[in-house]
This record gives structure tokens, sequence and C-alpha cells, in this order.
């Protein structure tokens, strides 16, 4: 692709991180309660990209003219929590080979290696440690 984008997510983008304690699997309630899942919505210009891998599909949405302000609202209202952050500037190498996890994923899409971040709450605590 060439020439200039201006709705493209770059490293430094704004980005919501979503955990939700919700979980219709049975292994997953073995997690820690508030972090069984987690999702990411990332800005992309105008837009925000709402991106949630979950076990059976992988949902994506686009929406445009949001405040991050009127995302993190919306989320800890519907009893998530949230944690707002930036893109990472990915280490230019191979992410650490892992099998595909709702944390795997928002990992990937932030830009973020960390091998030791395996469940929602290790990766909450990356985000809130940073």
């Amino acid at each position: 692709m060439t020439g200039r984008h201006d709705n493209m997510t770059t490293p430094g983008s704004r980005a919501v991180v979503v955990f939700s304690g919700q979980s219709d699997l049975f292994h997953l309630k073995l997690l820690k309660p508030g972090f069984r899942h987690c999702c990411v919505l990332v800005e992309a210009g105008k837009y925000w990209v709402f991106y949630n891998p979950t076990s059976r599909l992988t949902e994506i949405a686009i929406f445009e003219s949001l405040s991050i302000d009127g995302i993190v609202s919306w989320f800890l209202n519907d009893g998530h929590i949230v944690v707002s952050c930036r893109l990472a500037d990915a280490p230019k190498k191979l992410a650490p080979a892992r099998i595909f996890t709702c944390v795997e994923a928002v990992k990937r899409i932030m830009g973020i290696h960390a091998p030791w971040a395996l469940t929602p709450w290790q990766l909450f605590n990356f985000l809130t440690k940073k």
C-alpha cells in the first residue's frame, strides 16, 4: 500500500484494553474473577476498531467519532475493568510462540511481546506497571 493512511494504527496510537469476568467456558472460571477475558479498542484516525477474540470467533467492529472518555465510561458502567494505554513499537523479532488466546491476540495488536503475560490478570499487571 502506498500513499497517505490517516486511519491506520501506528505505535503510539491510543488503545483501551477491556477486561471481563464473564465466561461461558468452564475452564476459564479457574482464572481470577474479573480477569477471565480481554479485548481491545484501538484508535485509527477518527475511528475506533474493536477487536474481541473469543474462543469460538473473533468480533471486529468499527466505530466513528467516539471519545476515549465515552468508551472508558461505557465499559466501566457495564462492569468491566479498563486500561487506557498506547500501542507499543513492537520489537524487531518474532513474538514468542504461544497458543492463541485472547491475551495473545491483544498482545499482538498492542505490539507487546511479554512472554510471561499469559492470563488476562498478568496482562493487566503488565499494562498497569508501565
